[in-house]
């Protein structure tokens, strides 16, 4: 009761952190004349990457052994599988719904063309994250590492060069600005909002391995119920943004989340800790890579159905059944 309890107010946490983070990056953006690609794509991730970050490091370099590399590799591979599956369908809830109260209006969804890049790095990069797991040659683990890490950095040069013509309405005012200087006000909400959602994900964290600790092992508690959790904070930002009708900004913080996750991650962890594969780290990565695939053809096209935002639910469902049916 206690663990459902703080699992309720770390959700509550994460939910107005979000609200506050959506507000103050838009502002910001605008200050800055960033698009909303790389807003979404670049800026965004940073932020809601924090607490899952925080239990990587903790993972491998506190808790350490052999927990806490499957936890640390887990995360590498479970998180953009969660966004993958269960983020883009719950981004289709919210896109209904503002349909359905006149928020937006029903039909395709109209996406930046240059979402494309970030769709392209996922599944071309992250199958690529298994080699280490099979070759089991040392060199090369760490050659990939140094590799992964140097393609993010190219991730974002290319992402900041897209020369993008988007026409959008100003940001709103930052929420805070009735009690601070407006001049300063988006900053300071920033940095609160991104402590916030570290915070609170992290008491999410704990509760949820209270709450799930009957019997999976640290991989799949780690692939299913922590990426779960952490993915909460873009996931509501996507959500958020997505009932405002800012679709670019919406799949791009979820997609921008994933490179991470394809590149920059696998990186610093082919560095640290040895690598491995089961079947569980090959359905995470299958249907990762055909669900980015299959955005980054809707991508080049500029629009696509809103139920292709569920594309990767059938995933998850699969994932869920065979690690359930091991138990």
């Amino acid at each position: 009761m206690e663990a459902a309890i703080l699992l309720s107010l770390s959700i509550l946490v994460v939910f107005i952190s979000s609200l506050l983070f959506v507000n103050s990056i838009e502002y910001v953006a605008d200050l800055m004349k960033w698009s909303h690609t790389f807003t979404g794509a670049v800026i965004a991730p940073v932020f809601t990457s924090i607490p899952e970050l925080f239990i990587f490091v903790v993972a491998v370099f506190i808790h350490g052994g052999h927990a806490g590399s499957e936890i640390g590799l887990g995360l590498i591979f479970g998180e953009p599988f969660m966004t993958s599956s269960i983020s883009y369908f719950l981004v289709l809830l919210a896109v209904l719904l503002a349909v359905a109260l006149h928020r937006i209006a029903p039909g395709q969804l109209s996406f930046n063309r240059s979402l494309r890049i970030p769709f392209l790095f996922v599944f071309v990069l992250f199958p690529l994250v298994l080699v280490p797991g099979i070759v089991h040659v040392a060199a090369l683990q760490y050659a990939m590492g140094a590799l992964f890490i140097a393609l993010y950095v190219l991730y974002i040069r290319t992402v900041m060069g897209e020369k993008t013509a988007e026409i959008h309405p100003p940001a709103e005012e930052p929420l805070i600005n009735v009690l601070l200087d407006r001049r300063y006000s988006a900053f300071i909400q920033l940095a609160l909002s991104a402590i916030l959602l570290y915070f609170g994900s992290n008491l999410m964290i704990d509760s949820i391995e209270a709450l799930s600790s009957g019997g999976l092992s640290p991989l799949s508690l780690s692939i299913i119920v922590i990426p779960v959790a952490t993915a909460i904070p873009e996931t509501l930002s996507a959500m958020i943004w997505a009932f405002r009708g800012r679709n670019s900004l919406a799949v791009g913080s979820i997609v921008g989340e994933k490179v991470l996750y394809a590149t920059f991650y696998p990186g610093i962890a082919m560095l640290m800790i040895p690598w491995l594969t089961d079947t569980q780290i090959y359905i995470s990565v299958a249907g990762t890579t055909l669900v980015s695939a299959f955005f980054y053809l809707s991508m080049r096209r500029g629009r696509m159905s809103p139920y292709a935002l569920a594309a990767g639910l059938p995933f998850f469902l699969l994932y869920v059944l065979i690690v359930f049916a091991a138990l």
